[in-house]
């Protein structure tokens, strides 16, 4: 299985221990709020979760995962949004819950076991695992202004 972590966190800036040093948003909630003498915009916010939401489905489809891709562990913490565990998500549905993950509206695991993940963790970190090698998605995440790291999904079995 390879697995990767794919975030907007220059890995430049991360300290010994793996921690991120360079303040910057974490949440879609930070709209508005200076980072390092600059006000996140709603603007910036959305070009940021646009890039994510493009990285999201080139994985998905180069890993031929999208048409089986199931709601995994759902939990509504910020939405009357309807998930269900199990359920099948595709096309628009499936955008949807990507951003609503990124914003914290809600949280799941998306899966296509046993060759496909989409995990989404805290401060705006995104994993991704997959059978295949995907070096195209990885290009394209590069391409598009997103940092690709090799990482396991805290919400693998066994990764803690």
């Amino acid at each position: 299985m390879n697995h990767w972590q794919i975030t907007k966190y220059d890995p430049a800036f991360r300290d010994e221990s793996g921690a991120y040093r360079k303040d910057e948003w974490i949440a879609y909630g930070d709209i508005g709020y200076a980072f390092d003498g600059v006000a996140l915009t709603y603007e910036e916010y959305m070009r940021t979760e646009d890039c994510y939401v493009a990285a999201a489905l080139a994985f998905l489809k180069e890993s031929g995962a999208a048409p089986r891709v199931r709601v995994v562990d759902p939990e509504l913490l910020y939405s009357h949004f309807a998930l269900t565990n199990g359920m099948h998500a595709g096309g628009e549905l499936l955008e949807t819950i990507i951003r609503e993950n990124l914003r914290s509206h809600i949280w799941c695991k998306l899966e296509a076991l046993p060759d496909f993940y989409l995990h989404f963790g805290h401060d705006y970190y995104m994993f991704i695992g997959s059978s295949n090698d995907l070096a195209e998605s990885v290009q394209h995440a590069r391409r598009i202004g997103l940092f690709v790291e090799e990482c396991v999904s805290p919400h693998w079995p066994g990764t803690f």
